[in-house]
């Protein structure tokens, strides 16, 4: 069965388990693990312009992961599509903040399995 946002099964808890433990984990390494560090070696601790204290390599590293998110909205709206880049790039910003202040993907991705945590309950349940 297809949800809105996510394929349901019926089997609930591998549900919540691929979608708060595998995803978040899958996520941050390729995002804030590997992409993350192949962008600080070509940016070479850049700022992505003089008045954003945000590092290239955070900036770039959201903005592909908003991209990432819309690989299954075919079928949406466009005003919808439009809310998913902004969404998944500002929670990509927050998540990579995580990681560029802390030096880790640890607490990214705790923080990402609570967002997920949070938007999948009511559909999972």
């Amino acid at each position: 069965e297809r949800d809105f946002f996510l394929v349901v099964s019926q089997n609930r808890i591998r549900d919540i388990f691929w979608f708060v433990v595998c995803i978040p984990i899958g996520e941050e390494l390729l995002f804030r693990g590997w992409l993350w560090a192949i962008l600080k070696a070509l940016f070479k601790n850049k700022y992505f312009s003089l008045t954003n204290p945000l590092p290239a390599e955070l900036v770039l590293c959201s903005f592909t992961f908003s991209l990432w998110h819309i690989q299954n909205y075919s079928h949406v709206s466009p005003s919808f599509l439009v809310f998913q880049l902004l969404y998944t790039f500002l929670t990509g910003l927050w998540l990579g903040y995580i990681r560029w202040r802390t030096g880790k993907i640890t607490y990214s991705t705790l923080a990402h399995a609570l967002i997920n945590l949070a938007a999948g309950l009511p559909v999972i349940l």
